[in-house]
């Protein structure tokens, strides 16, 4: 038996995902919320028009969102910020679509 921290539960592989970033960001909502996010931090992200993983450093912040910079291309994302009850109707939304 492995002992975890308090409150952490094991994790579940048979458990499926709540939440496809790959989706949420050809919708255009980002990964970041405003607590977690800082300006010239590298992350990798999907890209808004048909889901590619890149590289890029956040070179700018707004009220509304963030903008990354791709390392290679130098080509601007913008994105919202992560909020998990949009995140929720977005992936409903997509299901009744498939």
């Amino acid at each position: 038996m492995t002992l975890l921290p308090k409150g952490l539960k094991p994790w579940d592989p048979n458990k499926k995902p709540s939440v496809n970033l790959r989706t949420l960001a050809i919708r255009g909502m980002g990964t970041e919320t405003k607590k977690t996010i800082k300006v010239g931090r590298e992350m990798d992200y999907y890209d808004s028009m048909i889901g590619d993983k890149h590289m890029g450093k956040i070179t700018k912040i707004s009220s509304s969102g963030y903008e990354i910079t791709d390392d290679k291309t130098g080509k601007k994302e913008k994105f919202t910020f992560y909020d998990k009850n949009k995140a929720q109707e977005v992936m409903s939304e997509q299901a009744k679509e498939c």
